[in-house]
């Protein structure tokens, strides 16, 4: 992929953008699979959230698979009472909103899974497929490496009652706007097009 200097620390990521049942996570793991089918580079999964998730498993001692589901609470994340007193999403909340982005700032989630990817051995060619992004402070933190936004619409999705956003993309980005509408068959023709011709770039 042009512009992918790792030893400049330039990575390479797929967001994906949009109100709740929109599609986001299908589509992000159509395009994870694409990629990893497609052998010349390797999809890690991501999540700006992984944070919080990673916070509740921990306290319970739960576990948490590779996309970041947590054991049990994640089905019913706005049901389950947990031994906090509230909800799993609203334990979420509380972890973002009342600690660790008053007191590290507004763009720490950016900050962390830039971090994070850092990590990841560049030896591989990875992809960074972040499934759910929707606070444009956050994706900001991005700017300077190559990046394919997804902004994922549905008729009757809509942000209300939600803190997130339909982000706005960087000079250097792509940026496509998915209208998910149709059939399971036609959003993955639809991914796995756009994705092919961006790894091509």
């Amino acid at each position: 992929m042009a512009g992918a200097n790792f030893l400049g620390h330039q990575m390479n990521f797929i967001l994906f953008n949009g109100p709740p049942r929109s599609g986001k996570d299908t589509a992000a793991k159509i395009a994870f699979d694409y990629i990893q089918a497609n052998k010349n580079n390797w999809p890690v999964w991501e999540k700006f959230s992984f944070p919080n998730k990673k916070s509740f498993a921990g306290c319970l001692n739960l576990s948490m698979d590779v996309q970041g589901n947590v054991e049990y609470y994640e089905a019913q994340k706005d049901t389950a009472t947990t031994p906090f007193g509230v909800t799993y999403r609203q334990f979420q909340i509380d972890i973002s909103e009342k600690f660790l982005k008053p007191v590290y700032g507004q763009n720490i989630f950016g900050k962390l899974l830039l971090a994070r990817c850092e990590y990841v051995d560049p030896n591989i060619n990875p992809v960074f497929v972040v499934s759910d992004c929707g606070f444009q402070i956050e994706c900001d933190v991005l700017k300077d490496h190559n990046v394919l936004l997804i902004r994922m619409r549905r008729d009757g999705c809509t942000f209300v009652g939600d803190s997130r956003e339909y982000v706005a993309e960087r000079d250097n980005w792509d940026r496509h706007d998915f209208y998910n509408n149709g059939s399971i068959e036609q959003l993955k023709g639809l991914v796995e097009t756009t994705v092919e011709a961006w790894l091509k770039k």
